[in-house]
């Protein structure tokens, strides 16, 4: 019963059919991804096998140079299965492309050599890069990064610091996940299994390569492939919104399947269908579900449109995050009347329609995601503040 956006949007359908064809599978392991507070490896095998996780990387570099659009259906195929291996192969590919900003020695040694890059990571300096002969020397802690127990590269920001350890700059290092610890600190009430853990690096080398300097120039400006192009902060937003997509359409088409069965306790109503509020909430709930995607779609056919040359504005950034942050506000209420609907049966363990709920109310408040504070940057854009906290 979902909405196809394809007349609209530009989607690789072949990719799409690959994600919609794990969910049953994935289904099936959602209890143990759970419990275990990690993918099952079966979850990130199925990934692998249907070359889900290179969506976004440019072709340049073995990739699918697949548009942001295709990214975001991927996910919520793969979001209706299970949402957490949805969240995982969003994080993977968007900082796995990420890192294909690198200097060109660093994005050899990363892409080019026998393995497969799967990288997982933070943004937020959370450590410091010394100099030393050949490169840096990195320490520090980087919570929250998701996939960390399957990706084989990790990243984390840092504040580069000169010889007299004064900040010279902030950057990202890219460091093997054999050089790095995994504290097992994601210990939360839903998207349990994305193994969001905290990676910490003591004094780990890495060269000058595999430094992502913020401010320096980008190695990539004479590509042709409009994702050597989008702007980092914008596309992070817009990525994240895929699966709670997935898992909002998902609680949608479980609430309708049961509507013609499921009765209202303590009413004269046999069924949902019979109760004229039960399918007011459900027609709301359902518009609401297709302007979140519609926000979405458009945020990410916006980024699409770059390429060479294109500028994309602190203004118009701050609107694509604001779309986002709108997004997430109208599934999360979206789906909390479809839950109310539903009745106190949701919470059921078993039942599928809790496990999308609290992973959603999980997955909704990632900072990339805040509504009121995306709002407010675009709020103080429009108004022309000089006081506008982009941070990338």
């Amino acid at each position: 019963m979902a909405y196809d956006m394809s007349p609209h949007y530009s989607i690789d359908a072949a990719l799409v059919e690959r994600a919609r064809g794990l969910q049953e599978g994935l289904k099936a392991n959602y209890k143990r991804g759970d419990e275990d507070r990690r993918l099952p490896e079966a979850n990130f095998e199925s990934l692998k096998q249907a070359d889900l996780l290179r969506v976004l990387v440019p072709r340049r570099l073995g990739g699918h140079g697949a548009k942001m659009t295709t990214q975001l259906a991927v996910a919520a195929a793969v979001a209706k299965g299970c949402p957490a291996t949805a969240w995982v192969q969003s994080l993977i590919n968007i900082t796995t492309w990420a890192m294909t900003a690198l200097p060109d020695a660093g994005q050899q040694e990363v892409f080019l050599g026998e393995e497969r890059p799967f990288v997982c990571g933070v943004l937020t300096p959370g450590g410091a890069a010394r100099p030393t002969d050949g490169g840096y020397l990195v320490t520090g802690k980087w919570p929250y990064a998701s996939g960390s127990y399957h990706a084989n590269w990790g990243t984390g920001g840092v504040m580069i610091l000169d010889d007299q350890g004064m900040a010279t700059g902030v950057g990202t290092a890219c460091m093997r996940m054999s050089d790095l610890t995994i504290q097992d600190t994601w210990k939360v009430v839903g998207m349990r299994g994305t193994g969001s853990n905290t990676l910490v690096a003591e004094d780990v080398f890495i060269p000058h390569g595999r430094l992502l300097q913020v401010a320096a120039p980008n190695k990539k400006l004479d590509s042709e492939e409009a994702a050597d192009h989008w702007p980092v902060g914008a596309a992070l937003s817009v990525v994240l919104v895929g699966p709670l997509l997935g898992m909002a359409e998902a609680v949608l088409e479980l609430v309708v399947a049961s509507a013609e069965k499921k009765g209202f306790a303590y009413t004269t109503f046999p069924r949902l269908v019979d109760s004229h509020v039960a399918m007011r909430d459900i027609g709301q709930s359902a518009s609401e579900i297709h302007a979140a995607k519609l926000l979405a779609f458009d945020a990410a056919a916006t980024i699409d449109a770059g390429g060479p040359g294109v500028e994309v504005s602190v203004f118009e950034r701050n609107r694509l995050r604001a779309a986002c942050g709108h997004a997430c506000a109208l599934l999360r209420t979206a789906v909390d009347r479809l839950v109310s609907v539903s009745g106190a049966s949701s919470f059921a363990e078993a039942s599928l329609v809790q496990r999308y709920w609290k992973d959603l109310n999980v997955a909704s408040r990632h900072a990339f995601l805040g509504t009121e504070q995306s709002f407010e940057q675009f709020g103080r854009s429009l108004v022309g503040s000089s006081d506008i906290f982009v941070v990338v």
